[in-house]
C-alpha cells in the first residue's frame, strides 16, 4: 500500500519538478507549490524504495551458535604467550 502511494507521489513530484525547471528556464516566477512538489518527489522516492537485504553473515541472526559465542567472548589486546 505504501509502495503504491510512493509511486503516485513520485509521479506527481516529477511533474512538479518538470514544471519548476520549465518556469526557471523561461524566467517565469516560481511558485512555492512547485517547491513543495519537489519535497513530495523525495517522499515518494523514499516510500517506493525497497529495503536493503541484510549482508551475508553481517547480522547476528544468521550466525551459528558457536560463532555467536566466539563473537561475544572477550578478546584482550594483551597477547599471552
Amino acid at each position: 500500500m505504501l509502495r503504491k502511494l510512493g509511486v503516485l507521489l513520485t509521479i506527481i513530484g516529477a511533474i512538479c519538478t518538470g514544471v519548476l525547471i520549465y518556469d526557471w528556464w523561461t524566467d517565469k516566477p516560481i511558485s512555492t507549490t512547485l517547491l513543495f512538489g519537489v519535497l513530495v518527489l523525495l517522499l515518494g522516492m523514499a516510500l517506493s524504495r525497497r529495503p536493503r537485504e541484510p549482508l551475508e553473515g553481517g547480522s547476528a541472526g544468521s550466525l551459528t551458535p558457536p560463532s555467536k559465542k566466539n563473537r561475544k567472548e572477550h578478546k584482550s589486546w594483551v597477547s599471552r604467550q
